[in-house]
Formats: C-alpha cells, sequence, structure tokens
C-alpha cells in the first residue's frame, strides 16, 4: 500500500509538472521560452495587464502600488525634504537591488516572479530581434528569440505627476537595480530605442516580469541561474531568504574573454576603449550605455553610432567630443539637442552628423574642428552654430558634404571655412549671404569675402526652421503675396518665386 501511494504521488507530480509546461504558466500569469542563454522566461503582459497590448499598472521604483500621481511628495522613501531612515538603511547604505518585498511584480503576481536585472535586460536586447510593430492598434517592440518564440512590450510610455509622456511612441520598463549614484535614480530600459537608461525613482514606470527554469519546475532553489558578475569573476548568486547563507556564491570562476572583450561565459564585458571622449570622458565598453550618467550620450559600437538625446550644458570649458581614432564615426541627434562647451567636435578621423533631430550648439572656439584630411558629413538634420571664433571649420586638406539639412551658422573668424578639400550641397542651397557660394573651401558671399554668418536651408524648408511640411507652403504662398525672392522661396531653382514652388515643396513632402 506504501509502494503505490509513493507511485500515485510520483505519477500526480510528472502530471502536475507536464501540465505547468504544456500551460506555460506560473500563478495564472503567462510566460514565453525566447531560447536565451540565461535560462530566464519573460511573462507575455505587465503587471496590471490582461494581454501583451494592454499598458497595466504604473509603479514608482520600490513601490507595490500604483496610484494617481508620481511625483518626489508622494514617493515613499522620500519624506518631503529628504531620504527617511527606512530608504537610507535599505536603498543607500546597503542595497542595490530590490527586496522581493519593495518588487512589484514579486507583491502582485507572487514569489515566482520578479523584475529583471540590468544582466537579463541587457541579454534581452542582444540576444532577440527587435522590430517595431502595432498589435491591436497598440504601438510596440516585439522582441524575437533564437527559437522563434517573441513578447511583445507596448509603448506605455511613463507618467510624471500626473501626466503620460511618450505613449505610443516610447514605453519605460523598470529594471530591479538602483543606478551607480544609488541616491535618486534606478535602471530602466526603453522598447523604442532599446538601451538600459537612468530615471528618478518617484516616476511610474511599467513592470515586464520575469522568472526562470527553477521557478517554473519546483518554485523554490538555492542559487540563481543567472550569472553574476564582477571584473574579475562571475558565480551564480544565492537566492536562499531562509536566514543567513554560508555559501553566498556557486560555480564562481574568472573570466574567459573573446576577442571583443566579452566573457564566453556570463556576457560580461571586460573594458574596451573605443577611441572617442565626451565631455572628457573616454568612452568604452563599461560606460557605453550611459556615458555621461545623465541620460544624454550613448554608444553602439556595432554600428560606430553615439546616440545624443537631450542636452549637456557645461561652463564653456573642454570639448563636446574627441574622436582620435573611430573611422567613419556617426553621431545622431534625437530630439531637440543643446550642447555647450568650449569647443565642439573634433576628429581626427571621417565623421557624420545626422538627425532627424535639431541640433544646437554654443562654444567658445568652434563647432567642428576636422583634421588630418578628414571628411565631415552632415546630412537628414537642423544645426544652429553660434561660436565665438569659427563656426563649423576644417584646418586644410579636410571636406565638407551637407545633404538634405538646414544649418544656421557664425563665427567672426568663419561661418563655414577651411575645408581644402571641397564642400558639396545636395538637396540644400545657401540662402544667406545672398549670392552666397563656396570658393577655395570656404563659403563666401557675393563679393567672394569669407562669410561670418551663413545660412543653408534644405531644399523646401521655405521658413528656416529645419523641416519641410505645411509651414512652408503658407512661406511660399506669402512670398509670392508680397513679392519675395528670398533664395529660399526659390524652390524649383527657376529664379522665381511662383505656384511651382508651392508644388515643389509638396512634391518634397510626399517623398519624405
Amino acid at each position: 500500500m506504501a509502494m503505490k501511494r509513493f507511485v500515485l504521488s510520483i505519477l500526480a507530480l510528472l502530471a502536475m509538472v507536464t501540465g505547468m509546461q504544456a500551460q506555460n504558466t506560473i500563478n495564472g500569469h503567462e510566460y514565453v521560452d525566447l531560447g536565451l542563454p540565461s535560462g530566464t522566461l519573460w511573462a507575455t503582459c505587465n503587471v496590471g495587464a490582461n494581454s501583451p497590448e494592454e499598458f497595466g499598472n504604473y509603479f514608482a521604483w520600490g513601490e507595490t502600488q500604483p496610484k494617481d500621481n508620481y511625483n518626489w511628495s508622494t514617493y515613499k522613501y522620500y519624506n518631503g525634504s529628504g531620504y527617511n531612515e527606512a530608504d537610507l538603511t535599505k536603498y543607500l547604505d546597503l542595497l542595490t537591488e530590490l527586496l522581493p518585498e519593495d518588487d512589484a511584480a514579486t507583491a502582485n503576481w507572487g514569489s515566482s516572479w520578479f523584475m529583471p536585472h540590468p544582466q537579463q535586460i541587457e541579454e534581452l536586447i542582444n540576444k532577440t530581434t527587435r522590430t517595431w510593430e502595432k498589435l491591436n492598434g497598440v504601438n510596440g517592440s516585439r522582441f524575437t528569440g533564437s527559437n522563434g518564440n517573441s513578447i511583445f512590450l507596448p509603448a506605455a510610455g511613463y507618467c510624471i505627476d500626473a501626466d503620460f509622456t511618450g505613449i505610443g511612441s516610447s514605453g519605460a520598463y523598470w529594471s530591479s537595480s538602483l543606478s551607480s549614484d544609488r541616491l535618486l535614480e534606478a535602471y530602466f530600459f526603453d522598447v523604442d530605442c532599446p538601451e538600459i537608461w537612468r530615471m528618478f525613482r518617484s516616476n511610474g514606470l511599467s513592470v515586464r516580469p520575469v522568472t526562470d527554469f527553477d521557478h517554473v519546475f519546483s518554485h523554490t532553489h538555492s542559487y540563481a541561474t543567472t550569472w553574476s558578475w564582477d571584473e574579475n569573476t562571475h558565480w551564480h548568486a544565492c537566492t536562499s531568504t531562509e536566514g543567513a547563507c554560508d555559501a553566498p556564491k556557486a560555480d564562481e570562476a574568472a573570466h574567459t574573454f573573446d576577442a571583443n572583450n566579452i566573457c564566453t561565459v556570463c556576457g560580461y564585458e571586460g573594458l574596451m576603449e573605443y577611441g572617442f571622449s565626451v565631455y572628457s570622458t573616454e568612452v568604452t565598453s563599461q560606460n557605453k550605455n550611459d556615458i555621461l550618467g545623465d541620460g544624454v550620450f550613448s554608444y553602439l559600437p556595432e554600428t560606430k553610432t553615439l546616440s545624443v538625446r537631450g542636452n549637456h550644458l557645461s561652463p564653456r570649458y573642454g570639448n563636446i567630443l574627441v574622436n582620435e581614432s573611430v573611422e567613419g564615426l556617426v553621431v545622431n541627434i534625437s530630439g531637440n539637442v543643446t550642447l555647450s562647451a568650449l569647443t565642439g567636435f573634433l576628429s581626427h578621423s571621417d565623421m557624420t552628423i545626422t538627425g532627424p533631430g535639431h541640433l544646437t550648439v554654443s562654444t567658445q572656439m568652434t563647432t567642428t574642428d576636422m583634421m588630418d584630411g578628414s571628411k565631415l558629413v552632415i546630412k537628414d538634420i537642423a544645426i544652429d552654430a553660434e561660436c565665438d571664433k569659427w563656426g563649423i571649420a576644417g584646418e586644410m586638406a579636410e571636406t565638407l558634404v551637407i545633404q538634405n539639412s538646414t544649418i544656421k551658422a557664425k563665427g567672426p573668424s568663419g561661418a563655414i571655412c577651411d575645408f581644402d578639400g571641397g564642400i558639396t550641397l545636395t538637396g540644400c542651397k545657401i540662402v544667406k549671404p545672398i549670392g552666397g557660394y563656396v570658393k577655395d573651401g570656404d563659403i563666401v558671399d557675393a563679393s567672394g569675402n569669407l562669410a561670418t554668418e551663413v545660412f543653408i536651408a534644405k531644399n523646401g524648408d521655405a521658413n528656416l526652421d529645419g523641416t519641410v511640411d505645411i509651414a512652408d507652403v503658407v512661406a511660399v504662398l506669402n512670398a509670392m503675396a508680397n513679392d519675395l525672392n528670398a533664395p529660399q522661396f526659390k524652390v524649383n531653382d527657376d529664379n522665381v518665386v511662383d505656384i511651382a514652388d508651392v508644388v515643389a515643396v509638396l512634391n518634397i513632402m510626399a517623398q519624405q
């Protein structure tokens, strides 16, 4: 009889496990196996949602319930004038990771679920294929694993005070880790621009839980299946909450690095310098996701792209960027960006500055200083460059190509100058000074004198705001009504401002 009960118990256990595998759920919440090396399993829905495209609830970091207003005055770990004692004890002096009782995924879905660590987010970004798409009319990113399985993360934006930002265009999802300063910010990732960033902890963000195979098959475990690491070794960390652990690490071993200085076991990136600096900070594999720690600059070495989102204003000392050796460096400007320093972009190698954003630069010396015969390409962007000496400049034998861009450059020693390798304009024209042209690597006025103020307008940008839209149609119509004949209104280059120029603007709009 005892043997019979034992056999029946084993069969029941197997049935339970088989059923769990078939349903792919824990505590009623579905997960997906994306075939990730760590074994991390991602939930199909946000906390508070019933389907993948639903936004669900928003949480401040370390809080487990949604609310109506997200700011410091309502934040659990802020007392109105400073951090309270509980916060100083838990998340300033001792801990960098959320405890289970403060994890919105664990608190709402049970102990098998938790908010992802930064390493798990990096794995999702790097080990899956991302596509931007609509699911039942909702924008978001789909991440597809090597096994063909996928998850959809909606562009739910985020909440500050009672106001929602970025709904439909971005989606901010919390990590379980504090940022490196451990004071105001925690890590998150954006589904529109999948990188790890930092956000004030008081803001309301979405939560997409994760679990792992240990939780699926046993719901209890001693060690995590994901790797922890420092600069020397990696290990599986003890996850037991039953008293003090006398063996906090398992499987600890030294890193083994490949040719790209990435550990072949855990994915840790050893320190790699990429050959350029931003505001005197050398860009490395360890800071590339947030170079200055303010969320403005990030670097993707695979495409040699420096992304700039937001403003960085220094007291006009140092350089915005110094490119020593990255051939083909791309500086991508998103949105409205304002930068200031002593000097702007210095480069010994070919470089491209591109949009579709709007870049405003204020320096004492120059916006660009191209050297060693390098080539500067400016394309699909609007730039306002006001400098105390030179605007956009080379040294001698450099080359400048401006494509489909609107540029306003000022410099008493030359607005756009010293490109003896040549200046080429494509899809844009000089509108100021009137009659201005390229001469010996400089832009000069109609008399051949070096121009100290230059406007270059993208074809069709009749109002010189950096974009071609219906406002430019209105600008051309007003020019026709008032007999204005400035170059930016002559869109079809027949030297007459008439209805043909309106048609030309509309054609450019249609092709964008």
